[in-house]
């Protein structure tokens, strides 16, 4: 956990100083709120987005991922969690800058615990730590609440790809992905 936690430091620092010379060449900056929902787990983070142009940004998610595969990963119940970050680019290709479309990549670290029972009765418990790797691509449509505030409801779409797994293998596939994004311009 130390050492996960140290990686996201020594990133949000990384951030922070992009961010830094971002708002010294004046970019616009948003800082926000970002959850995201699927059929077996839910994504709350806090997500900064620095625009590049009128027409593209990049955005940075720091998170935590709550899992609860139940029955629909490799084993009879899955659960667990982990932190992780976001990186990602947006398009925002209308010239009322509404909608968004974008590629981003998750990077989870899980510790998930299982558990089985096998047909004898008998039952199995376990841990697995996992690295997963989620490319997914999202599109979203900006609602404006004043002017500094803003709500972007989102849709994406990916694969979850367990890269590295210390114990039993883990769910892992195709994930659809709810999400709502509240950011305030700084």
């Amino acid at each position: 956990m130390s050492q996960v936690l140290a990686k996201l430091v020594y990133i949000g620092g990384v951030v922070c100083l992009i961010v830094t010379c971002g708002l010294a060449q004046g970019k616009t900056l948003k800082l926000g709120f970002e959850a995201q929902g699927y059929p077996t787990g839910f994504v709350p983070g806090l997500r900064g987005d620095l625009f590049i142009s009128d027409f593209s940004k990049v955005h940075l998610r720091l998170g935590y991922n709550i899992v609860r595969h139940g029955d629909a990963g490799e084993h009879q119940d899955e659960r667990g969690g982990g932190f992780g970050l976001t990186l990602g680019y947006d398009l925002i290709p209308t010239t009322n800058h509404r909608w968004t479309v974008g590629l981003r990549t998750d990077l989870w670290f899980n510790k998930i615990d299982w558990y089985d029972v096998q047909e004898t009765g008998e039952e199995r418990h376990g841990e697995s730590r996992v690295k997963v790797l989620q490319p997914t691509i999202q599109g979203g449509f900006r609602l404006p609440a004043g002017a500094r505030f803003e709500f972007i409801p989102t849709i994406a779409f990916g694969y979850e790809v367990n890269i590295v797994t210390k114990g039993e293998e883990i769910g892992q596939g195709p994930i659809l992905l709810l999400g709502l994004i509240v950011n305030l311009e700084i």
